[in-house]
């Protein structure tokens, strides 16, 4: 139903829609007895969807088919930046699977942060732009000190101002 939303609204809309803001983010399915066959066809389900950010699996009795499942989805799927699958079967901690879980979590996340960076450094630029033009547009108009002048486009509803790609180790290009 939310592709059947974002296609139909697609074509009626020049711009791209941002599905962030459609759907499920997060889902608590937290001691369900889900199990293998349910999580295989959960993983299947979760590397086509662009919704999704978070997921609670605990205690849902997975076993080692399951869980290498939903790794392969959290690998597969980069919005995907939790997924506890805690106290679940020992193939868990026997195999290590848990380390492998967080490594691909970090990786998603890493990326999520580097391309919020990236926006940021994007609506600066066109921000400095758009401030220069109405500079030179209008020489003769004196601003008010400490007054901004008029921003002609939308600004992001995310503040990006508080991102410090340098501190988390993230490489902006």
């Amino acid at each position: 139903m939310r592709d059947n939303l974002k296609w139909k609204l697609g074509l009626r809309i020049a711009q791209e829609i941002d599905v962030s803001k459609l759907g499920i983010r997060y889902l608590h399915l937290g001691r369900n007895r889900i199990g293998n066959q349910g999580a295989i066809q959960l993983a299947q389900a979760l590397k086509q969807d662009a919704y999704m950010r978070a997921i609670n699996l605990s205690k849902n009795k997975l076993g080692e088919a399951g869980m290498l499942e939903m790794l392969a989805a959290v690998q597969f799927n980069k919005s995907l930046l939790l997924m506890d699958v805690t106290g679940n079967a020992n193939v868990y901690e026997k195999k290590k699977l848990g380390d492998q879980f967080k490594q691909a979590l970090l990786v998603n996340l890493k990326q999520t942060i580097e391309s919020y960076a990236q926006r940021a450094i994007l609506a600066e630029q066109e921000s400095n732009k758009i401030m220069a033009a109405q500079a030179l547009q209008s020489p003769s108009k004196k601003q008010k000190k400490g007054q901004a002048p008029n921003m002609t486009f939308k600004q992001s509803r995310i503040n990006y101002e508080w991102i410090k790609p340098e501190l988390l180790g993230c490489i902006v290009k």
